[in-house]
């Protein structure tokens, strides 16, 4: 199989009951495409090989991988687990949902002192300059009593990397947190920008936050840039517990507070986003069959349950103020 190979994910796939070892070797590292296109593979469990690299892939270098939705359980003995990847070299990570337990076996040392694992959320090690990770969510553990400095998404960045509109929902690790790194260690080479956790592993980086603020809305529209025009995260307030990548509804901010209703501009009664005579226009209409508030909300100008001649005159008035 080349190497360069451009794969795309047609479907959700189960890899339940089905062994799985990572893609290509250290020496043959994968640097094509790999575009989950919002699909998933489930369940991917990946057993101790006694060998350092375990991830999806084994190493990947000037490689992109995206769109792509993962959940499963790694384990190994040795060092360097990642979700995506055991070792990555001038990649490109985006748009990713990673679930991935990770069960570090690193054994304890002679003397009884816990060892280094380099694991990483997604990346292992980050070997060369250039490696971004962007809009990815992380939910990905480490157990292992055993083992300490890992990082909540790269073990260690050897060169510089970029990590950006990023969160981290990882809970519950149980790592000797000595050495560790929210974020990535040897922090000095990992940009950090727009990135969010739930719970700290060691050195803490991004900015923390709440369960409830992740309900709100809140790192939603945070993580979108504080905007809401193409947006890459989503959230059902009231129903999502976290923000999500993919489909779903959109979030705004109106008002000084978080919605999934999208704004009106007041005085927009016919919905092209502007104020004008067609507005005016559209309300006399809506007089003229005495139509009820609820056939057009946005023509009740003022607010005050009716749509009637007080509104008509307050657009008059929005259209000498322009």
């Amino acid at each position: 199989m080349s190497n360069t190979l451009k794969a795309k994910v047609t479907e959700d796939i189960n890899m339940e009951g089905i062994g799985w070892l990572p893609i290509n070797t250290s020496d043959y590292r994968f640097g094509g495409e790999f575009d989950g296109q919002g699909h998933a593979l489930t369940n991917v469990v990946i057993p101790d090989r006694g060998e350092e690299r375990t991830g999806l892939f084994n190493t990947i270098e000037k490689a992109t991988v995206k769109n792509l939705k993962l959940t499963g359980e790694y384990y190994s003995s040795k060092k360097f687990i990642g979700g995506i990847t055991g070792y990555a070299y001038n990649s490109t990570i985006e748009n990713c949902d990673v679930a991935v337990t990770i069960n570090s076996l690193v054994p304890y040392a002679d003397n009884g002192s816990t060892q280094d694992g380099t694991h990483g959320g997604l990346i292992g090690v980050n070997e060369s300059e250039g490696t971004v990770v962007n809009n990815c969510l992380v939910n990905c553990p480490i157990f292992g009593e055993s083992t300490n400095s890992c990082g909540g998404v790269c073990g260690w960045a050897t060169n510089k990397m970029t990590v950006k509109n990023t969160l981290i929902i990882s809970q519950g690790s149980t790592i000797d947190t000595n050495g560790c790194n929210t974020i990535s260690r040897n922090e000095g080479n990992c940009s950090v920008s727009n990135v969010y956790y739930l719970e700290p592993i060691g050195s803490e980086n991004g900015e923390q936050v709440t369960v409830e603020e992740l309900a709100s809305g809140e790192v939603t529209y945070k993580l979108n840039g504080e905007q809401s025009e193409n947006p890459v995260w989503f959230q059902t307030l009231g129903t999502d517990a976290t923000p999500h990548l993919f489909k779903g509804l959109t979030v705004y901010f109106v008002n000084g507070e978080y919605t999934n209703e999208p704004p009106t501009t007041k005085g927009d009664a016919n919905g092209d986003t502007e104020v004008n005579l067609a507005d005016y226009q559209t309300i006399l209409g809506l007089m003229a069959r005495d139509a009820d508030v609820s056939e057009n909300p946005a023509a009740d100008v003022n607010r005050d349950g009716f749509i009637n001649l007080a509104d008509a005159q307050t657009i008059l008035g929005i259209m000498a103020a322009q």
